[in-house]
């Protein structure tokens, strides 16, 4: 993954030694909540989760989620990337931010990045966004990214 560069933010690919950020994300209790509890409560286990998730999107097919570290100290505040799903034909947007560094505009500022990464990739136009729940999109972050069309999933007869 090339690293991406925005006024505030570097984002570039997550390594195993990202695993504490990794344990911290997938714990969060709202990732949980709107994501899923991917039951990864160790440090070992969450290198392992980089590994068998993260690594392997970047070598299976060029990209993956990436760290969305601060510019200014190299912290690690979230996540963004994109994501091949085999149950979707389209590449989705994801992104996750620890509490902290929520609503201070790193999400719509991250996935800008990511969208330019992705029409420099493939030249089409990116006009939907799935998600699994729909508090996990921000209206504003999807209308300023110009999503036309939010597909929301459902499963097992429950809209998500």
């Amino acid at each position: 993954m090339k690293t991406l560069e925005t006024a505030r933010l570097f984002i570039d690919e997550l390594r195993s030694g990202d695993a504490l950020f990794m344990l911290e994300m997938l714990n969060d209790p709202g990732f949980i909540k709107y994501v899923a509890d991917r039951g990864v409560r160790t440090e070992e286990a969450a290198r392992t989760y980089l590994h068998d998730r993260v690594t392997t999107s970047y070598e299976e097919h060029g990209f993956g989620m990436g760290a969305v570290r601060l510019k200014d100290s190299g912290e690690i505040i979230g996540m963004c990337g994109l994501i091949k799903r085999d149950t979707l034909e389209d590449i989705d947007i994801g992104y996750g931010f620890l509490p902290k560094s929520r609503g201070k505009g790193y999400a719509l500022e991250a996935a800008l990045a990511v969208m330019e990464m992705l029409l420099l990739l493939q030249p089409v136009i990116f006009g939907r966004l799935r998600t699994l729940k729909p508090t996990l999109v921000s209206p504003v972050v999807s209308r300023l990214l110009s999503i036309q069309h939010l597909v929301l999933l459902e499963t097992d007869g429950i809209s998500l």
